[in-house]
């Protein structure tokens, strides 16, 4: 079983990085993390993934001091495999294509990445094994306010600051917003969730639960 969640994990990690990537190729701008993150790689000139573990390490440090239980190999996974995943797919598309300029083109991948983004960050929230960094921001602070203001609230909240941040970056370093923030993040912030819980509750938690109750059997014949 725990190789089972720890397949899911890798699985949605690489599928959230593979999505993150499609938004880029849209040039129709990324949910809000992304488009912080990815306006501080465009500022200091480095990569993606570079700039997603810096940020991930400070971020895991607030979370170690104020929701150790929540950190899990999956945590060290997102840190990490996110970032690469994303340049890793981003380049192999930039070396056999060029960035589409068709707005069906454009409006497709960004269906593409969506639907990739749903499914990864549900096959990883289905393996249980950690949470990541960002996403430990808003269960930390709903618990610290004692359940006042919930973790939907809180989430937007973080999601708000994060696309602040990026244009902040962006302005102040003189940074295009093209391919950072755009219709797309408007777009993610509506959908994204919808579709993750769609595909937990169909999909990965349902598969999970059902090789929970396998392992159980055999375990009770033995």
């Amino acid at each position: 079983m725990f190789l089972r969640r720890c397949f899911l994990v890798l699985m949605g990690t690489l599928l959230t990085g593979m999505g993150i990537s499609f938004m880029r190729i849209s040039q129709l701008g990324t949910d809000p993390y992304s488009a912080f993150t990815l306006s501080i790689s465009l500022w200091q000139v480095c990569t993606y993934a570079i700039a997603s573990i810096c940020i991930n390490a400070v971020l895991l440090i607030f979370q170690f001091f104020t929701s150790r239980k929540s950190i899990g190999i999956g945590s060290f996974v997102s840190m990490f495999c996110v970032g690469l995943s994303n340049d890793f797919f981003y380049n192999a598309y930039l070396s056999a294509f060029s960035l589409p300029s068709s707005v069906i083109v454009q409006w497709c991948m960004t269906a593409a990445a969506v639907a990739s983004m749903a499914f990864g960050v549900a096959c990883f929230l289905s393996g249980n094994l950690g949470v990541a960094p960002y996403d430990a921001l808003a269960p930390v602070f709903s618990e610290w306010t004692q359940g006042r203001i919930s973790f939907s609230k809180f989430r937007i909240i973080t999601d708000a600051v994060s696309f602040v941040l990026a244009l902040f970056v962006c302005f102040s370093a003189g940074i295009s917003l093209h391919g950072v923030i755009g219709l797309n993040t408007i777009v993610v912030v509506i959908v994204l969730g919808p579709c993750i819980q769609f595909f937990r509750d169909k999909v990965t938690q349902p598969w999970i639960d059902t090789k929970q109750e396998e392992a159980s059997e055999v375990f009770d014949q033995e």
